[in-house]
């Protein structure tokens, strides 16, 4: 059973209601800072509009990008580095 979140923003509890409720494959359930990140990326970036193409660099397994942008058309190209050159 998933724990009920309530914030007293609405844009914040809209981000994580939608990471719990339709991304919770994504890595952001693996540790609460991470959750709690995923959150603020998704209410700060969400008026960032993405128009195709577009292309996302240090993707890692692409979760932020779809949280940030989720609903909206997709990022053409994504890209990352080997950890080793980070």
């Amino acid at each position: 059973m998933k724990p009920q979140i309530k914030f007293k923003r609405p844009d914040v509890e809209e981000a994580a209601h939608l990471i719990t409720e339709r991304l919770d494959h994504s890595n952001a359930f693996k540790y609460p800072t991470r959750f709690a990140l995923a959150v603020g990326q998704r209410v700060c970036f969400r008026q960032v509009k993405l128009e195709p193409p577009s292309l996302d660099v240090g993707v890692n397994d692409g979760s932020t990008a779809a949280i940030i942008h989720y609903g909206e058309p997709r990022i053409t190209w994504r890209g990352d580095m080997p950890e080793e050159h980070l």
